[in-house]
């Protein structure tokens, strides 16, 4: 019989999917190895925090942590360490956060990169040595939407920022590390005559763009 914790993981996963595809990013999940990942609201609080876990296949529970500064967060993207940490990243009412917690569920650091009234992540990484990238669609200042790269070395600090050259709205939709692992590519949606193109990008890990 398959264990109650893990059921309710695997069913909150396939809720994740369904409300990525009806436009609600309120559940994230992932997976590595033999571990799942998924953040979530945490419901008891009016103000908006999120509640991340780390369960095994078989349905143990091995850490539960409580994040949010009572902003309004909401998390909408999730990526998996090496190591088994995690790196979350989502929206807040002047905003978007990134945090990164350790395989054990210790927060190593947490980072407010942008100061955009809107600013939502779509993707969320980190590479081989511990620098984790995210790319969101934040507000350009007139009037439209930007997707923009963010990236953060193993302390959480910021090492550059890269936004995708367009004009009019573009937003953010997907970020992968390549097998090689010494290279990002990117997916967005990009406004044009009255629909949207989807469009890709290839960046190094320094941030400089591959696909001119």
């Amino acid at each position: 019989m398959r264990p109650l914790l893990l059921t309710l993981l695997l069913a909150a996963t396939a809720s994740a999917e369904h409300a990525r595809n009806a436009g609600d990013d309120a559940v994230v999940s992932a997976s590595r190895g033999s571990f799942l990942y998924a953040a979530e609201p945490a419901h008891f609080a009016a103000s908006g925090q999120v509640v991340v876990r780390r369960v095994s296949h078989e349905g143990g529970l091995l850490w539960s942590e409580t994040y949010g500064r009572n902003q309004g967060e909401e998390a909408s993207a999730l990526g998996v360490t090496e190591d088994g940490g995690v790196v979350l990243a989502g929206a807040r009412k002047r905003g978007c956060f990134v945090v990164r917690w350790d395989a054990h569920g210790r927060q190593q650091w947490e980072t407010t990169p942008e100061a955009h009234a809107q600013c939502r992540p779509a993707a969320a990484l980190t590479d081989a040595a511990g620098s984790a990238y995210v790319l969101v669609t934040a507000s350009n200042g007139g009037g439209g939407f930007d997707a923009v790269v963010l990236a953060f070395n193993a302390k959480g600090e910021q090492r550059w920022s890269w936004r995708y050259p367009a004009n009019g709205t573009v937003y953010a939709r997907n970020l992968l590390l390549d097998t090689r692992g010494d290279r990002l590519r990117g997916f967005v949606l990009r406004s044009a005559g009255g629909e949207f193109v989807e469009e890709f990008f290839r960046l190094d890990l320094d941030g400089r763009r591959l696909d001119r």
